[in-house]
């Protein structure tokens, strides 16, 4: 429903799978979580599991484009109504596991959601999964050193 005397504009955004670094001091979120049982090649449950048995395929993008994408959407007029899909490459686990480890992929990645109204309307370049893999690493590497 139109409220032509109301000055909100609301602006919707679909992040897919997020991933990278962590953007603050906490580090219990679920990307963190799955970077880190990919990473170390662990399944604590049937679930994750499954993951690995399947080498099932994520759609990623980078927490921080995330970050500037809504940023952008909440700062930027004219905007009402629309939707905005924030993803970029899609990879398996296998490869996903790949990248955490600074090994060499195995595919190459799809592009199964367009982000590209996202960085047209938003301005947002989407960083490539293997710069959110390799800056989770390097972090983790760093907390743990």
């Amino acid at each position: 429903m139109d409220h032509p005397d109301s000055d909100v504009e609301i602006v919707s955004v679909f992040p897919v799978g997020v991933m990278g670094p962590a953007l603050s001091e906490r580090d219990d979120s679920t990307s963190m979580g799955l970077q880190y049982l990919f990473k170390n090649k662990i399944a604590p449950n049937p679930f994750v599991q499954m993951l690995y048995d399947n080498d099932m395929e994520f759609a990623i993008v980078d927490v921080r484009d995330v970050a500037e994408a809504i940023y952008r959407a909440a700062t930027t007029d004219g905007l009402h109504g629309e939707q905005f899909y924030l993803s970029f490459e899609s990879w398996k686990v296998s490869d996903m596991s790949r990248m955490l480890n600074n090994e060499l992929v195995v595919e190459k990645p799809r592009f199964v959601y367009s982000g590209k109204k996202a960085e047209r309307d938003l301005a947002v370049t989407f960083r490539p999964a293997i710069t959110s893999f390799n800056d989770y690493a390097a972090t983790t590497r760093l907390e743990a050193g």
